[in-house]
Order: C-alpha cells, then structure tokens, then sequence
C-alpha cells in the first residue's frame, strides 16, 4: 500500500494519541492513507522501513505535544532523524500542535538541521473542535471530504465489486469531457476561499508556495513575497503547466501586493488571473468573480471610485445572494467603504445594514440566535453548518466593527460605542471566534478608541492592552514585528497623549511610524496615516513646524500611490492649514484649506458635510481607518 501521509510523532505528553487519533480521521473522513509507524510497521528493520515510507510519501504531518522538541538536540533522536529526512527528500511538512502551545516555534536549542519549523504553516489541535482541526489538516493535504467515494468506495470488497462498472463509466466520462464545452465546468465554490483573499489551493505548489501563504497570513509581507514570487518563477519553467493553475499564482501575488500597497504590481498580476479564469471556467465561476473583487479593491485604492463601484455591481448582478453569501457580504462591505470615503455615511449605514439582514435568522441587534448559541456550545451540525454558521458570525462581527467606524466619521460617538460592543459579544458568544482573535482584537481597538473619544482613559488602556496581546498570543511575534500594530499604537499614543504621558505617547507614535515603514515601505498609506497620526500629536503641542513636516509627508505619501481625490486626503489638508495657521503662516494655511474643500467637491459632498468634516476636531479616534 502506499501512503500518502507520513506521521511523525513524540509518544510522550500524549503525541502517540493525537498521532492516532488524526489518522483515523483522515482515513475515515477524508479517505487519505496515513502511515503510523505504530500500526503500520512490519517485520524487518525499522529505521530502513521508516526511511523508504518518508521518500514514498508525500507530505509529512509533524504532531508536537508540549516539548516535542526539546530532545531534538541529540543526535539519535527519532523525531529529529525523522524531519531530517523529511527534508533531505524534499517534502512538505505540516505541524500539528497543542492549541496555545507555541513552544515548537523556539529554536535557540533546536540544531542547524532543523532551524525554520517555525516558519512551518502547522495547524492547532484542538480536542473539543476535532473536525475543525482535521478539516483545515486535510485541506493543507490537498483532499476535500468527498462523502460519495468514502461509502461507494471505502472498502476493498467495494472497490473490487465496482471496478468493471468504474472502467465503463470512467471511458463514457472522458468521452462526454471531450466533446463538452471547457466554459460550462465551474469548480465548486467555498466560502473559505473568497475569505481567504481567494487563495485557490493548487495540488502541485511548491513548498515555497505554501510557505508564502502563511506569511501572509501572519502578515509578513516581505518574506511572503519572496516564497511567493520564487513559487511563480519555479512554476513558469515547467511543463506541461496548466494557465488555470499559474492564474491562481497570480491572483494571489496580486491579493499580496494590494495588501503592500503597490498597486501598479497588483493589477499586471490581477488582470492576467482573471482573463484566465473568465476564458476557463466563464464569468459567473467563483474564481473570477473573486479576482473582479480584487481588481474593484485596486481601483478604490487608487482613487478610482466609480470604477469600484461599477465592478461591484457587475459582481452583485452575477451572484445569487442566497448561495454565495459570503461574497455577497465581501463586495457590498466595499461598497460601503467607498461612500463612507465619500462622506455618504448614511448610504453606507444602510448597506451595513442589508449585510446583517442576510444573517437575520442568526442573530438580532448584535446577540446571537438560540440555534447558533447551540451550535456554539456543542450541538450536533452537519459540516457544512458548522461551516455557515462561524462563517456568519464573523461576517456579522466584522460588520458591527464597520458601522462603528461609520458612527465615529459621523462624529455620533456613543452609537458607535454600541456598534462595537455588538461586535464584542458576536466575537466572545462565538467559539470559533472568541477572544483570541484577530476581529475580537480589532474590536477592543476600536472601543479604545471610543474610550478615547470619552476620556475614559483607564478603560480604552485596558482595551489597547488586549488589542496588542491577540496577535502576540496568536503568532509568537516579537515586540515591533507584526504590522498590525501599526494602528493599535497610534491609539496607544493618543490615549497615553490624553494621560498626560508625553514621553510614552511619543515613543508610541515613533513605534508606529517606525513598524509601518519596515512593514509595508515609505510610500504606503498605512505609513501616511502614521505620520498624520505623530503630526496631530506635534500639533497638539504647539511643535507647528514639525506637525506641518508630518502632515506635508503624509499627504505627499497619498498622492504620490493613490491620487488624491479621498476624504482622509481631505483631513489631511485641513491638518496641515491648522498647523500653519497655528504657526503664523496664514497665506500657506488658506492655500491648504482650499485643496482640503476641492477634494470634497469632487467627490460630490454636500457642502455640510464639508464644513462638518473640516472642522472636525481630529482627536483620538477620528484619524482614518480608525475601524475595520
């Protein structure tokens, strides 16, 4: 028999059980045959058999109990010869490891051989979410559960007895391929993926592929585009390769470097995926609706409003909203975005609102429905339930964080408060959310951020706190290293500025310049909102010239990679004609000014909303992109 998975496992702290336990489920949920040198040797020499089922598999699965690791650094250690070879045979390997148990990650004892399973995409086992774990551990496997060949075709004696009829059917199939039109086939559509930035899985990337995922996911974007890039350039030099497979490549260096801010590089890629993908599978397919949302989000950040919000109703006309909720929730929250960019906040309210009416039998005025609340403590779902329901959960979390941003750009601060409690008890109610994750930490951001707005210091220090340890306690990141805290120390900043912290509040809004630039470059417009965020602090002061430095360097950053027709754009100008009008310098304030009012104009806005946007006092929590 040949084994598709190899499992490698430390007996101790309960690793012989989990081993076990995965096994049984991959064969029997999943039909995927995992060897378990446990159940699986025979007679004969074992490190030899070891040695051969390694080189014949094709992905290694890495079970790590608490200190799995720790005997690693002597040189007969079983599980350190195991992923030697492992990597000496070039095969992928897949951690699985105790759910809040990142110790696996520490190298500083670990030999040379085996540096860089941190940089591993593994998988948290959990006891209590068994099918969650196995389900994520397949998908990484390249096997989707397939019920109708599990129960026609799980046994031998069934293989056997359906072998004539299967030669039959299979030469009719290929038959009835040959002569069927390529448009007409259109893959099945997961939620997961069009979530997922629509990272289709290819059964053949490289390693490097895989790798270049999952930092993106913990948001590395450098080291990301590199394993994704030499993935693309490996890829391209072999043959036969099909365009299918090379598109889905390049929708997600397109995906990423929308995520850099370097849109010029985003839309070549994008552009070219979703040619392919609408001559392959036709316009309706997941796959190049997904890339059209992608191409819609360029357009936004570029400036090209209309655009956007043309392609999102193209992809909206082509959707049944009963069957692909999810990208139904994706494109209209952009579109709510783009209006909320605009000044319409009412519109974008109300299309916030048709978002949570899709969920309406789940949850009401931000508290879950009885059937989800079970589902959540334990009920008996079929899969794809399970599925629906921590799917919309989420959705409907990351929708009360919109509406709360919306109500701050409104200047309406106490609705906005309840909008984000909403998303707190979504997030906490949820398992599968709960307060470890990366939407729970933005939505303490955001109450922070009210608290702010209150002066209720104390309670918004308590929520920062939280904000900045999720991600620490989801990744293992050291201090200053991941980029989502770019904006979790400007409200830092701004709270302890309101404290009184001069000191403090000022080295948090360098950490935020600082990270910002080492992660996503000088020209990106997370590092502009820094800068505006350090020049109101200046500002705040009375350091005029260094304020109008910032604010001058930010607006620079905005036209330089966006155009300039946005309303933070807008904010930004009135900024830098306080400073200058504060400085004395009343000729270059009005000339701010007046750019400030131009954009406003071309985006249409009603001349109050002008005059309230101006002459917003910009204090913690009103900079841009304060919410989601």
């Amino acid at each position: 028999m040949r084994y598709k998975v190899f499992i490698s496992y430390r007996r101790r702290n309960g690793g012989l059980e989990m081993a076990k336990i995965l096994k049984k489920q991959l064969q029997n949920r999943y039909a995927i045959a995992a060897f378990l040198d446990a159940d699986n040797l025979r007679e004969g020499r074992f490190d030899e058999q070891l040695i051969e089922r390694i080189k014949k598999c094709d992905k290694v699965v890495l079970v790590l109990p608490p200190g799995a690791l720790e005997q690693c650094g002597e040189e007969n250690d079983w599980v350190r010869w195991e992923i030697e070879y492992a990597r000496k045979f070039h095969k992928t390997i897949i951690p699985v490891y105790q759910a809040g148990d990142l110790s696996w990650r520490d190298e500083e004892n670990l030999p040379e051989s085996m540096r860089g399973l941190g940089y591993y995409n593994g998988v948290e086992y959990h006891s209590l979410y068994l099918d969650a774990t196995v389900k994520k551990l397949a998908g990484y496997l390249g096997k989707r559960r397939h019920f109708l060949y599990h129960h026609l075709f799980g046994s031998s004696i069934k293989r056997a007895g359906l072998a004539a009829c299967m030669l039959a059917a299979v030469c009719m199939i290929v038959w009835l391929a040959g002569c069927a039109s390529r448009r007409n086939h259109e893959p099945l559509s997961f939620d997961e993926e069009f979530n997922d930035h629509l990272v289709m899985e290819l059964n053949n990337a490289s390693h490097q592929y895989e790798q270049g995922l999952y930092s993106w996911k913990r948001l590395d974007y450098n080291r990301a585009q590199r394993d994704i890039l030499a993935a693309h350039d490996e890829m391209s030099e072999q043959i036969p390769q099909y365009d299918v497979e090379m598109a889905k490549v390049n929708n997600s260096l397109g995906c990423l470097y929308l995520d850099m801010g370097k849109y010029e590089e985003a839309y070549d890629f994008l552009n070219s995926a979703y040619i392919t993908f609408r001559k392959a599978y036709g316009k309706r397919s997941l796959e190049a609706r997904a890339v059209q949302y992608s191409i819609a989000q360029h357009d936004y950040y570029t400036g090209d409003f209309a655009t956007a919000l043309k392609t999102c109703q193209a992809i909206l006309d082509d959707t049944d909203a009963a069957e692909d909720k999810t990208v139904v929730c994706a494109v209209k929250h952009l579109q709510a975005k783009i209006l909320d960019e605009r000044g319409q906040w009412e519109e974008a309210l109300d299309i916030y609102d048709e978002v949570l009416g899709l969920y309406s039998g789940i949850e009401k005025n931000g508290e879950l429905a009885e059937k989800l609340t079970d589902y959540v403590y334990g009920s008996e779902l079929e899969e794809g339930e399970r599925d629906y329901y921590s799917n919309a959960s989420r959705w409907v979390a990351l929708t009360y964080n919109a509406k709360g941003s919306v109500y701050l750009h409104m200047g309406e601060c106490n609705k906005g408060r309840r909008a984000f409690d909403q998303a707190l008890t979504i997030c906490l109610e949820n398992v599968y959310i709960g307060d470890n994750s990366l939407i729970t930490a933005q939505t303490y951001k955001n109450l922070a951020v009210v608290y702010g707005h209150r002066r209720e210091i104390r309670r918004g220090l308590e929520c920062i706190d939280r904000a900045v340890k999720i991600p620490f306690n989801l990744f293992g990141f050291e201090e200053d290293q991941y980029p989502g805290l770019v904006e979790v120390y400007d409200v830092y900043g701004d709270l302890l500025h309101l404290a009184g912290e001069e000191e403090q509040a000022e080295s948090y809004y360098e950490k935020a310049c600082d990270l910002s630039i080492a992660s996503y470059g000088e020209n990106h417009p997370q590092t502009a909102t820094a800068y505006n965020a350090f020049g109101l602090y200046y500002y705040d002061i009375a350091d005029y010239e260094t304020a109008v430095t910032l604010f001058e360097q930010a607006i620079e950053i905005r036209k330089n990679i966006l155009g300039i027709d946005y309303t933070s754009t807008a904010i930004y100008y009135a900024n830098l004609a306080k400073a200058y009008e504060a400085g004395g310098n009343q000729e270059k304030a009005q000339d701010a000014l007046e750019h400030a009012k131009e954009i406003c104009n071309s985006l249409e806005m009603e001349s109050g909303l002008i005059d309230k946007l101006l002459q917003w006092e910009q204090v913690v929590g009103t900079k841009e992109d304060s919410g989601l």
